[in-house]
């Protein structure tokens, strides 16, 4: 570590919806560190306090809210706290507008409102996501993706939602819409509130219910939302929702989590938008590792006509880059086939 953390080793650190894919391994990332970690989760979940009982007595513990609209939801959970990642979100992948966004954007207003009555919270991170600046699409080589750029045309399709596309792609619209119009009222909360603490968003790009690449911690426990659309070909037959993937960049999750951690703890890290991107892919290149891994399964065929390349350019990715390696060392991120071999590999163990 070539930096002093803001925040010191033994901190508490809450993490809201710690048993989901991306916050496990927010949680195990920060007690690596040697930070505790205090987690939300709905309803009790045994599973996750005992996977992370290796940590050590007093190390991690959950806490219930179990409504993320209510409006003092996270005032006990935030007490004693140095530092919040909020991951919590509406992933119902409803397309039904008011069913998704006026949660996803109540549940972090609540978790900042929260934190901004306890002085002893210096950070606060928000897992936001890529599509709050675009939904994916093959880009041009000309078009910049900077912390300028927003997702308003999400916005705008969400409460009229275009006839003619699949359904699941218009939850993926209003999904980004709740992201975009959450992130955008965090921002508005700290300009108007002028709250104790420093804010930053992560922006990953494939995280969503149907696309999380990389090591599922606990895959007894956590199956409904990783490795969404691999589960969904190999185990279920089910191509519907893979027929939606479209061309867009990729994190592995470790490294995702990282990010989330450098927002939390690098000095330079100051009301940013962090963007958590390695490398772009498109459906012809999750197919060929797919069938190199397993050759003798029916995989769909690659599209036809075949997909364009995103080609964006996100300059900004490299100062995620060198915030984790001022943090955890000059660690190299995983590529796609490393992290698309081990999400294979948890989903043909599991089922």
């Amino acid at each position: 570590m070539s930096i002093t953390p803001t925040l010191p080793k033994g901190s508490i650190i809450l993490v809201t919806a710690a048993n989901g894919f991306i916050a496990t391994h927010i949680v195990d990332q920060l007690l690596q560190l040697g930070y505790r970690v205090r987690g939300t989760v709905r309803t009790p979940k045994p599973w996750l306090n005992k996977l992370f009982a290796k940590y050590g007595d007093g190390m991690f513990e959950t806490v219930i809210v179990d409504s993320l609209q209510n409006q003092s939801a996270f005032d006990e959970a935030t007490k004693g706290v140095d530092g919040v990642i909020h991951t919590a979100a509406d992933m119902s992948f409803s397309s039904d507008a008011d069913q998704v966004i006026p949660p996803t954007v109540a549940g972090l207003v609540n978790v900042m409102t929260s934190a901004a009555k306890q002085p002893s919270i210096k950070r606060v991170v928000l897992c936001s996501s890529s599509t709050a600046c675009t939904l994916p699409k093959g880009f041009e080589p000309t078009v910049e993706i900077t912390s300028e750029t927003w997702d308003d045309e999400a916005i705008a399709m969400a409460y009229d939602l275009p006839d003619g596309i699949p359904e699941s792609f218009k939850a993926y619209i209003v999904l980004a819409a709740s992201r975009t119009e959450a992130e955008k009222a965090a921002w508005k909360f700290m300009k108007e509130q002028n709250p104790g603490f420093v804010f930053n968003a992560v922006l990953p790009d494939t995280t969503s219910k149907l696309k999380q690449l990389g090591k599922i911690l606990d895959p007894e426990n956590i199956p409904g939302s990783t490795g969404g659309w691999i589960r969904n070909i190999y185990v279920k037959h089910d191509f519907d929702s893979w027929r939606i993937l479209a061309p867009q960049y990729f994190i592995d999750v470790v490294d995702c989590a990282r990010v989330h951690v450098a927002a939390l703890l690098h000095p330079s890290a100051k009301s940013k938008r962090l963007f958590a991107y390695k490398e772009n892919f498109m459906q012809a290149d999750i197919l060929r590792i797919l069938r190199e891994l397993k050759p003798d399964f029916d995989w769909p065929k690659d599209p036809e006509p075949a997909q364009t390349r995103d080609r964006s350019t996100v300059p900004e990715k490299k100062i995620s880059e060198e915030y984790v390696a001022d943090l955890f060392g000059p660690v190299s991120w995983k590529n796609l086939e490393q992290s698309l071999r081990e999400t294979f590999e948890n989903v043909e163990g599991f089922y």
